[in-house]
């Protein structure tokens, strides 16, 4: 697969290797707002590498994404528009099968004022503004603009196969280049699917598909790809007589493992960051199928109606808005609207009686939630009250048609909107694709019917494993400024209540065959574990009698954030400085053959220099900062708040920032020399170093910093017992308990300890250390850190969670000394991915200034390298000279 193939790139070249080819002038032209995450950079840079060094791309040609429900495929539509602009094209086709998909898709391609809108307030490429155009035809087209048609499948096909006024032609697409983009494409492949080999057949006679297996849906579908797109757009000619249009395809749900679709695909797939990735990454929320044994199907909505209340009151505690939206799903129509109905009847008479009736049988999750209630003196009484007001009529939407108004869609696809009220959605699956959402959390299953096949879920089932992988997109939310807006931040940590911030709750009945039957679909499509267990790993009654619980003391250094008036120069912003730049020397080999010997022609003289901006006139660098706008004054500032103008930009920063050119001599010389003939040459060099400087700027505009004063504090403050969640089924996560009687080992804090393989060697080596260390300390205590302490990386802020804190204790000369050692297990590949880690940690010996509020004990933070195999050595001899010495 060409994915495995760029995988092996990555592989032998580094984990940035792709990343690193991101365009910056791309990333300034989408909106500020959404950061793109380290996936989706590489997702571009394989498509800028794809197009510009991949020696096997073919045209026309084809390429598909393969990216989880949720990832931002559509922000990665828009990046690569952009990136195919600058590459000359300007046509783009943007279809899908649904009209709900693609309003929703007009609205962030078009709408500057939409939350969602993809693209920055202005677009600028190579100094000149851009404009996104909607087309009708090609005859639209505006040759210095990004023009796109929105259309579904059908209609583009109908718009060309059944000739009206002003209809596509066939004709329209000779002569250019054309870039035709699939969104939702798995619904494009049930034609491969089939085990029919005449249905292998692209074209029977001209419209003479062989439609056999397929649904009326699927037919209409087929006959638009394979006639209108395959046939008469794809493979058209430009006015040089090359193919070269191309087809993007975006998707979720590739079925892959269907040799069919995987052969036919193989040589297509460019990226494929499918939901276990995604999910694994910490990007998505956790599913919990919360099943009731309750016949009456309103019971399990106001359930769900009690945990969403409970979910935004823990938001609203912790100063977060949120308005968590409730999915109830009903099997049809008719069904749905009678259940609006009763659902209304609840609301509007509920008292507190019906919550007191719940809570009498209530679930593990509603006992939490009760109890939060009564602990911040939230009465039943009021509670209905607030349920009453939050469920209002205006404040529940119904979604049951395809010809819905555009306002129930407008407010169906802004939830998150604050301006938004919807807490209750009734649907049947109008909502089953192309529905962007973060704050739906509970999905309630109003009906009870399966329809299983040879004990494998069926179409309904997978269906609603589809629906459940939509709801799966995270909420962000930061509480502090360490953490990470986008990834969860609980896994680590199961009884926190802010944990009900980051799981999708799915309400239905006890049905065991049933929900074992979503689970199974759920698992196939990875949107959840194998085997979810939760551990409680609780501190020993032993060490807690300890000195270092009751007096101990953990040294630690702060975020703060970073005093930007104190930036002299561009280095303080991490800018390297100096950059070089190859002229082409135009050389080319013409050889014969003459008595067995090839003889070529001379070969090109050149030469270098070094240039410094200083040094070139002074219209020429204006003229260039001007072409981009990230250079513009207002943005500058940002980054170098003291900075008083432009002038003073070139003058004081840009200045000393200089490039090495190498070419022919004769270029090399006339550009020395400031030859006017030279300057677009010029301006191209400078334009170059600029868009890397920009970039640098960019990438290490650090809001905070850690410092090197480290403060003490009590170990018991955060140090407690937590239960952790994981995936058993797993190969990640071991017991330690299979390889040693933890419980037993006095050097260990913690009852239980569950973790990597490469975790559990280490204590196992532990186990040796100690024989020595106690030779030499009175008192030894080495603590799993779950997220109870974190140090900060003194350059840009970046938390560290060590796996292990070792504390150390003994008397020496009449005076107590103690010594803390973080220590982390990590393999050698994500050694180099995040090598800042283990610099911080062998850096701490040094700098760490530790202040020290009392006299008669001697305190130190060690540092040891990384463990792992391969630094196993250099792990002993560290110990052994810092620590056993």
């Amino acid at each position: 697969m060409l994915y495995e193939t760029f995988n092996s790139l990555k592989e032998a070249h580094g984990e940035d290797y792709f990343i690193r080819r991101l365009d910056g002038e791309i990333v300034r032209n989408l909106n500020p707002k959404f950061d793109l995450r380290k996936y989706q950079k590489e997702a571009l840079g394989r498509f800028d590498f794809y197009f510009k060094d991949y020696q096997q791309k073919k045209f026309p040609a084809q390429l598909l994404f393969n990216m989880a429900t949720g990832s931002g495929k559509t922000l990665i539509i828009a990046a690569n528009i952009l990136a195919l602009y600058k590459m000359g094209y300007r046509v783009f086709i943007y279809f899908v099968h649904r009209n709900n998909i693609l309003e929703k898709t007009r609205e962030n391609f078009l709408n500057p004022s939409s939350s969602k809108y993809l693209f920055a307030e202005k677009i600028v490429i190579d100094g000149k503004e851009i404009k996104i155009r909607e087309i009708e035809s090609l005859a639209d087209v505006v040759d210095s603009d990004i023009n796109i048609m929105f259309t579904t499948i059908n209609t583009l096909h109908e718009r060309m196969n059944k000739p009206k006024e002003n209809a596509l032609v066939e004709e329209d697409f000779e002569g250019k280049e054309a870039v035709l983009i699939a969104d939702e494409a798995h619904h494009y492949q049930a034609y491969t699917k089939l085990k029919d080999n005449n249905a292998q057949q692209r074209l029977l006679e001209t419209e003479g598909l062989n439609l056999k297996g397929l649904n009326k849906e699927e037919k209409e579908e087929l006959r638009a790809w394979e006639i209108t797109i395959r046939e008469k757009i794809f493979p058209k000619r430009n006015k040089d007589g090359e193919m070269k249009n191309i087809l993007l395809e975006y998707t979720a749900t590739m079925d892959l493992e269907h040799p069919k679709i995987k052969e036919k695909y193989k040589d297509k797939v460019i990226f494929k960051y499918d939901l276990v990735h995604f999910r694994e990454d910490g990007y998505s929320k956790e599913i919990e199928v919360l099943e009731a044994d309750i016949e009456n199907p309103m019971e399990r909505a106001l359930r769900a109606v009690v945990l969403s209340q409970y979910r935004r009151k823990i938001a609203e505690k912790h100063k977060l808005y949120l308005k968590p939206v409730i999915l109830f799903k009903s099997k049809t129509i008719a069904e749905s609207r009678v259940n609006e109905g009763r659902f209304r009847n609840l609301i509007d008479n509920l008292q507190a009686g019906d919550l007191e009736k719940i809570k009498q049988n209530a679930s593990k999750s509603l006992i939490k939630a009760f109890n939060y209630f009564q602990e911040n003196a939230i009465s039943l009484e009021n509670l209905a009250a607030e349920i009453k007001n939050d469920f209002a009529p205006e404040k529940c939407l119904a979604v049951n048609s395809k010809e819905d108004s555009e306002e129930k869609q407008i407010l169906v696809n802004s939830l998150e909107d604050r301006n938004n009220e919807i807490r209750a959605i009734f649907a049947v699956d109008m909502l089953n694709e192309g529905w962007d959402v973060l704050n739906l959390f509970d999905i309630v299953r109003l009906y009870e019917t399966r329809d299983t096949k040879n004990n494998q879920p069926g179409r309904t089932t997978i269906a609603e494993a589809q629906l459940i992988g939509r709801g799966m997109r995270y909420w962000p939310f930061v509480l502090s400024p360490e953490q990470n807006m986008y990834q969860r931040k609980f896994d680590r940590d199961a009884e926190n209540h802010l944990r009900i911030l980051e799981q999708l709750y799915y309400h239905c009945l006890h049905q065991p065959k049933y929900v074992s039957e979503l689970k199974t679909a759920l698992i196939k499509m990875g949107a959840m574990e194998n085997q979810r267990e939760e551990k409680n790993i609780n501190i020993k009654k032993d060490f807690k009698k300890t000195c270092f619980w009751q007096k101990g003391k953990i040294f630690l250094n702060k975020l703060r954030p970073v005093e930007r008036t104190n930036f002299k120069s561009l280095s303080d912003l991490k800018v390297k400085g100096f950059y070089e730049y190859k002229l082409p020397t135009y050389f080319t080999k013409e050889g014969e053959l003459l008595d067995d010997k090839l003889i070529l022609e001379e070969q090109v003289l050149t030469d270098s220099e070094v240039i410094k901006i200083k040094k070139i006139p002074f219209s020429i660098i204006r003229c260039t900062l001007d072409k981009n706008k990230f250079f513009y004054f207002d943005n500058l500032k940002q980054f170098i708040p003291n900075l008083s103008s432009i002038k003073d930009f070139i003058k004081n920063w840009l200045g000393d920032v200089q490039f090495k050119i190498t070419g022919r001599k004769v270029d090399v010389e006339a550009i020395r020399r400031n030859d006017v003939k030279y300057f677009p040459v010029l301006l191209e060099i400078l334009n170059y170093v600029l868009n890397v400087v920009a970039e640098e700027i960019k990438n290490s505009s650090r809001q905070y910093e850690g410092t090197k004063i480290f403060v003490p504090e009590e170990i018991k403050k955060n140090l407690r017992n937590k239960t952790i969640s994981f995936d058993k089924g797993s190969n990640k996560w071991k017991s330690i308990r299979e390889m040693m009687d933890i419980v037993n080992k006095k050097w260990f804090a913690q009852g239980d300890f569950w973790g990597t393989k490469l975790e559990l060697d280490f204590l196992q080596q532990f186990d040796d250390y100690y024989q020595k260390l106690k030779e030499k300390y009175e008192e030894i205590a080495l603590i799993r850190n779950e997220q109870f302490w974190a140090i900060y990386n003194f350059e840009d802020g970046q938390t560290f969670y060590p796996d292990f804190v070792l504390f150390l204790r003994r008397k020496r000369d009449g005076k107590i000394e103690s010594r803390q050692i973080f220590i982390e297990p990590k393999d050698e590949i994500y050694i180099k991915n995040e090598p800042w880690k283990q610099e911080l940690i062998l850096s701490l010996e040094k700098e760490a200034q530790i202040i020290c509020e009392w006299e008669g004990e001697n305190f130190k933070i060690l540092s040891l390298p990384f463990y792992n195999e391969q630094l196993k050595k250099q792990f002993d001899e560290a110990l052994e000279d810092k620590i056993l010495a």
